[in-house]
């Protein structure tokens, strides 16, 4: 395993009425703040990263199955999400992780459980 943790997603509505977000690149450990990342938000309700994939097996995934997953189903650049909703995906620098939407207490906040493993 690369990392694993916790990560808050969350943007602002700005004054011209467009949506402002911050997300995180996953690579480095701690993951980094990005203007999107690997995984970011991608307005109410939704994800967006490089290759995203829903997750709808039985309990989390292993790197393995989200590896699979990943090369047998095109990747999304965004997913939309709610509480309790997985999902697997690529990072930049070619790691696969999971996210699990742990909370999601507003229209731009949502708060995810991550884990991101060694590149094979």
């Amino acid at each position: 395993m690369h990392w694993r943790g916790s990560v808050q997603l969350n943007g602002e509505t700005r004054g011209d009425g467009t949506d402002m977000t911050t997300g995180w690149f996953l690579d480095s450990v701690p993951p980094s703040r990005a203007p999107l990342g690997d995984l970011g938000l991608a307005g109410s309700n939704a994800v967006a990263g490089n290759a995203l994939a829903r997750w709808s097996g039985r309990g989390a995934p292993s790197a393995r199955q989200c590896g699979d997953l990943l090369d047998t189903h095109m990747g999304r650049r965004q997913l939309d999400v709610q509480e309790g909703a997985t999902g697997c995906l690529r990072t930049e620098g070619g790691r696969v992780a999971s996210f699990t939407v742990t909370a999601a207490p507003g229209a731009l906040q949502m708060t995810l459980a991550v884990v991101v493993w060694q590149r094979a």
